[in-house]
């Protein structure tokens, strides 16, 4: 399946690693790997993390990958990656989707 990333969520990557890498080089790179495993086992369905809405209105499902939060949607295509979001930050969610609603 493929995997595309949006312009915010690549942006949101870039800062969150510019920001650690300052800090400490070695956990940055951790991190790009850790997301890159994180994201290809999401591309290929092995699990799955709860679905809301974000504060634009878009439904996402994410997974927790600290201290970022991995929001993404499925297509026929493949997995949309739309923001990696540093948790840390106000949240970027209006609010748990209703099960089954869409």
């Amino acid at each position: 399946m493929s995997v595309r990333y949006t312009s915010a969520a690549l942006e949101d990557l870039r800062a969150a690693l510019v920001y650690l890498h300052d800090r400490n080089p070695d956990a940055a790179s951790k991190l790009a790997d850790r997301l890159e495993e994180i994201v290809e086992h999401l591309a290929a369905g092995w699990f799955e993390g709860p679905e809301m809405i974000l504060s634009d209105g878009q439904r996402a499902r994410s997974w927790a990958l600290p201290p970022l939060r991995v929001y993404y949607q499925r297509s026929a295509e493949g997995l949309i990656v739309l923001r990696t979001y540093d948790q840390r930050q106000s949240p970027i969610t209006k609010r748990p989707s209703p099960r089954g609603g869409k």
